[in-house]
């Protein structure tokens, strides 16, 4: 009788082990995967509106990723390995459903308005100044590897490295906005390229001065 209650106690003992474990797991799965909030905001210049989607593991952060919205970035920016890497580093994510907000194509003289006020909008919510004046690591794929593009080379100040995920038309100056057309100024910023064939909306897309040529040396 002895042993069948013992092994009945290492049976419950090992039942309640697991049950911490998958809390555990929950809560942590919970903390990387979901948002901290959700912004709805109105993008005046282009009559758009829809959400900012934000994330931070704690208020201590001193930058963040932005993500824009096309092709496979709400999955990376989701990504619970990313996630606790960004949480490692004291970032944060700020995700803007660019596509909504039709701004793909980042226009400086059209969206730095609106740009201004998402990262406002963002600190204070979340009383966190950094995500308006941290500096940023950029994601874009698709077309809106663009939109990194663009942003960087109009902050490359606050640029702390860009994600240029099976995108195309880099450095092409009809996608671009004077004075904000060099990627010289891109030289000391890490720059990942992740190529991929036809590049989504890249070489032969559907934007003005789309090239045959993938490939530009800075």
């Amino acid at each position: 009788m002895k042993n069948v209650r013992n092994r009945h106690l290492a049976k419950r003992n090992l039942t309640m082990k697991a049950m911490v474990i998958i809390a555990f797991w929950a809560i942590g799965f919970s903390a990387y995967c979901q948002w901290n909030h959700e912004i709805p905001l109105y993008h005046q210049q282009r009559n758009k509106k829809d959400r900012v989607r934000v994330w931070y593991n704690s208020p201590n952060i001193r930058g963040f990723m932005l993500f824009s919205s096309i092709g496979n970035a709400l999955t990376y920016a989701t990504n619970s390995t990313l996630r606790s890497q960004l949480a490692d580093n004291q970032l944060g994510i700020v995700y803007i459903r660019t596509q909504q907000y039709g701004m793909s194509i980042f226009k400086p003289n059209t969206d730095s308005a609106f740009f201004w006020k998402v990262l406002d909008s963002v600190a204070i919510v979340t009383g966190i100044p950094a995500f308006r004046h941290g500096s940023w690591v950029l994601f874009g794929h698709s077309t809106d590897g663009l939109f990194v593009q663009n942003v960087a080379c109009w902050k490359p100040e606050r640029t702390l490295g860009i994600l240029h995920y099976k995108s195309g038309n880099l450095g092409n100056k009809v996608n671009m906005q004077s004075p904000w057309n060099n990627l010289e100024v891109l030289k000391n910023i890490p720059f990942l390229a992740v190529n991929g064939r036809f590049e989504q909306f890249g070489p032969n897309g559907p934007f003005p001065g789309c090239s045959q040529h993938e490939r530009v040396d800075f």
